[in-house]
């Protein structure tokens, strides 16, 4: 039989004894809240605060990636010749709101040149998230943009897919920016119409497939 051991006693808080039944809390000291990751606290830093991008490179980012990075600097900073930089001469850039994509770096820089002087003044990119480019020249981004307050501009979403070479010069880009009409169930009808269609156009009419 073993006797029952007493508790130990209450520490008087303020000069007050804490009810016998009051839950113990634990102690930061002892209990430390756990720290969250840095590649989330920059995710979450780029989200809610723009005046930060772009966040700092983690260590292990491949060129692709930090080439994005790049790009997306000079452009927010209205630093065209910077933004150029990250591109191979020979570069593919499809941006998907034109019908024929851009192939090199002069057309480039007018299609830069231009949608710069169409943006608001202080617009900002913001890459919500991006791929690491692990070794294949590779990476996706999905981004918006926001105002100098960190107000979301309408319709201006987007997806981007990226490639480069063994320099880090980019040398493929497909950018599809958020349409501003939304089609919905007339845009799937629309598919569907089109796809009947396609048994009568001629095999010599293609289209293509990047």
């Amino acid at each position: 039989f073993l006797a029952p051991q007493a508790p130990h006693p209450a520490k008087p808080l303020n000069g007050l004894m804490p009810h016998p039944l009051a839950p113990r809390i634990p102690s930061l000291s002892t209990h430390p809240l756990p720290r969250p990751s840095p590649s989330r606290t920059r995710r979450m830093r780029m989200q809610l605060s723009p005046s930060d991008f772009p966040a700092p490179p983690a260590a292990n980012e491949g060129l692709c990636t930090v080439a994005v990075r790049n790009y997306w600097d000079g452009m927010n900073r209205r630093d065209v010749e910077f933004a150029l930089n990250q591109f191979a001469d020979d570069i593919v850039f499809q941006d998907m709101m034109f019908q024929e994509p851009l192939k090199d770096k002069k057309e480039l820089r007018a299609h830069f040149e231009t949608c710069l002087e169409g943006f608001p003044e202080g617009l900002l990119f913001v890459i919500d998230d991006i791929s690491n480019d692990s070794g294949d020249g590779k990476c996706g981004a999905f981004w918006h943009c926001e105002t100098p307050e960190g107000k979301a501009f309408p319709f201006s979403r987007g997806l981007s897919y990226y490639a480069c070479n063994g320099e880090g010069k980019l040398t493929f880009a497909r950018e599809i920016p958020e349409p501003s009409t939304k089609t919905g169930g007339s845009g799937l009808a629309l598919a569907r119409f089109g796809s009947f269609m396609m048994q009568f156009v001629p095999e010599s009419i293609t289209f293509p497939k990047l």
